[in-house]
């Protein structure tokens, strides 16, 4: 901004004292006020004072014009005085310039200070940082290992366990099944090798009540064996497993080859495993 101001300041002089010179006006002899001026006492405090000076000349400009049309004023070498003053006034504006510079620079030095004082990152209009995409933040989980689509959890350790120095539980291996509506489901695989059937576990989130249905494995719309009910309490295998479905944490789907194309697989306790094309 300051440069802009002092770059109209010395355009205004120059014009001043072009137009002044062009109309012949000048100090006239004998005459008196602070108004009598030369063309380079215009053009001076127009430069020097140019809230006042520039104002009252565009104010008295016709009656100078007038006044010189009777007595008129001539300056010699007028090309060289206007070069002066341009210059002159071009040295104004490249202090001006040089001054706002360091002003900038001192600005951002600033504000980088007092970011790295806070710990933020800084702005865009102070410093130009690469903008770098963080990676999605990865879902929190209970689960202790993922191998080949089935999602291992730690079971809690029984009192006679932790008698004989053991502090971790047996991991016990599920896959998940999927959702449908408010219902999710997980298998169960230890407990289905053991049965010699597939069990299925299916509760609606937040877990307190699970349905247990048995099925024969890879059979395809064959109802239940067999259907209970159990009860999930927090902090269990189960609730751990269930909240990592509700939250995004179990990704890896149950699916069955039919026909070259994976589908997923779905267990209905009448209707039997279901083949979903989505």
């Amino acid at each position: 901004m300051q440069v802009l101001i002092t770059l109209v300041v010395a355009v205004s002089a120059v014009w001043v004292y072009l137009d002044a010179t062009k109309h012949k006006i000048g100090k006239r002899p004998g005459a008196s006020g602070l108004l009598n001026l030369s063309a380079g006492g215009w053009a001076a405090s127009t430069l020097f004072l140019w809230i006042i000076g520039f104002p009252a000349y565009l104010i008295k400009r016709k009656s100078l014009i007038a006044l010189a049309s009777d007595m008129p004023v001539t300056v010699s070498r007028r090309g060289v005085k206007t070069g002066v003053l341009a210059a002159i006034g071009g040295l104004w504006v490249l202090a001006a310039l040089a001054a706002e510079v360091p002003a900038t620079a001192q600005t951002a030095g600033d504000a980088q200070a007092a970011v790295a004082e806070s710990g933020e990152t800084a702005p865009a209009e102070v410093e130009k940082v690469a903008s770098v995409q963080p990676e999605a933040a990865k879902p929190k989980h209970n689960w202790l290992v993922e191998s080949d689509g089935k999602y291992g959890y730690g079971s809690a350790v029984s009192k006679n366990q932790a008698a004989d120095g053991q502090v971790a539980g047996d991991v016990n291996m599920f896959r998940y099944v999927g959702k449908q509506g408010d219902k999710y489901q997980i298998v169960d695989i230890g407990t289905s090798e053991n049965e010699g059937a597939t069990v299925v576990l299916e509760c609606t989130y937040p877990c307190t009540l699970g349905k247990v249905m048995g099925f024969n494995p890879g059979s395809i719309g064959q109802p239940a064996l067999q259907t209970e009910y159990t009860q999930i309490s927090e902090a269990t295998v189960a609730s751990n497993i269930f909240e990592d479905a509700a939250n995004g944490a179990l990704t890896i789907r149950m699916t069955m080859d039919s026909k070259g194309q994976q589908k997923h697989i779905w267990f209905d306790e009448k209707k039997g495993m279901q083949l979903l094309s989505e």
